[in-house]
C-alpha cells in the first residue's frame, strides 16, 4: 500500500528553505530576492527564552538582516543591524549576518511587555530611537555605517508617503510569520 503523500517529508533542498533566491521579471522591470528561513531561524530563536511577541519581532528583523546582509559577498565582510530605543519596551535589537551565518538578540523589559497584551505593534515596542546598519568590509575599507533616527509613525499611509517622497521607486516588502514554527517567509522587490 503506498504511503500517504501528506505524511512524506519534503527536503530543504526542494522547498528552498534557509536559502536566498534572486529573481527578475523583465517585462515588469522588477528584480528582487526571496528568502525562507526555517531551521536557521529556529536555531537563533531557540537560544533564548523569548515571549511570542519578541520572537515574532526578532524573526522579522532576522529576515531583513538576511536580505540586506546577503548584499555583502560571502567572504568580503559582515552586516550588523542594531536598533536602540528611547524608552521603548525593546531596549536593544541586534542582528548580524556574516558569510551566510545569522545571529540575533533582543534586550527588552519583560514586565512592561506583559502590560501590552498578546500582539503589541511596533510603536508600542519602539518609542523612537536609532537604527544603525554597519557593513564591516574585509578588504580594509573600514566600516560603512548608516545611522537613522526615528520617531514612531502610527499610520502606514504616512509611512508610505514619507518613504515615497525620498525614493523614485520605493521597494515593496512583505513578510509572513507562521506561528507554529515562527518560520518567516518574505519577499522584497
Amino acid at each position: 500500500m503506498p504511503e500517504n503523500p501528506a505524511s512524506q517529508t519534503v527536503s530543504q533542498e526542494e522547498t528552498y528553505s534557509d536559502r536566498l533566491l534572486a529573481f527578475s521579471i523583465p517585462a515588469r522591470d522588477v528584480r528582487g530576492r526571496v528568502v525562507r528561513l526555517d531551521e536557521v531561524l529556529d536555531n537563533v530563536l531557540a537560544a533564548h527564552d523569548y515571549p511570542p511577541a519578541i520572537k515574532h519581532l526578532l524573526a522579522e528583523a532576522l529576515l531583513i538582516a538576511t536580505l540586506i546582509g546577503a548584499l555583502v559577498k560571502r567572504d568580503e565582510g559582515q552586516m550588523t543591524m542594531q536598533a536602540q530605543t528611547d524608552g521603548g519596551v525593546v531596549k536593544l535589537l541586534v542582528c548580524d549576518y556574516r558569510g551566510g551565518e545569522l545571529r540575533g538578540y533582543v534586550d527588552f523589559d519583560r514586565e512592561r511587555l506583559a502590560t501590552l497584551g498578546a500582539n503589541p505593534g511596533l510603536p508600542a515596542l519602539f518609542a523612537g530611537g536609532y537604527l544603525a546598519i554597519t557593513f564591516d568590509m574585509a578588504d580594509g575599507r573600514g566600516p560603512i555605517r548608516e545611522l537613522f533616527r526615528w520617531k514612531p509613525i502610527r499610520s502606514p499611509k504616512r509611512a508610505r508617503a514619507i518613504f515615497s517622497s525620498r525614493n523614485k521607486s520605493p521597494p515593496r516588502f512583505a513578510s509572513r510569520c507562521v506561528p507554529a514554527r515562527m518560520a518567516v517567509r518574505a519577499r522584497a522587490c
